[in-house]
C-alpha cells in the first residue's frame, strides 16, 4: 500500500528522512521511502501487507502513534 504522508509532512514540516526515522526509530516499522521509486514517490511510504492481519493492525497501531507523535 502506498500511504500518502504529504499532508503530516506539509504540517508538521518533517522531510522524508525525518518521516522514515521517526517511523523506524519510534514505532520499529521499517517502510519503503516513496522517493526511492522516483522524484514522484516523494511524501510517500510504502507499506507491505502481505503478512498475517495481526501483523497489518498492529503495524498500523504503531504508524498512527508515530505520526501523532510527528505532531
Amino acid at each position: 500500500a502506498w500511504l500518502d504522508l504529504r499532508r503530516v509532512m506539509e504540517r508538521t514540516g518533517a522531510t522524508d528522512a525525518h518521516v522514515h526515522r521517526t517511523l523506524v526509530d519510534g514505532a520499529a516499522l521499517w517502510l519503503s521511502d516513496g522517493f526511492r521509486f522516483g522524484t514522484g514517490g516523494a511524501g510517500f511510504q510504502r507499506m507491505n501487507l502481505g503478512s498475517p492481519r495481526s501483523l497489518v493492525s498492529d503495524g498500523l497501531d504503531r504508524l498512527e502513534r508515530a505520526l501523532e507523535a510527528l505532531g
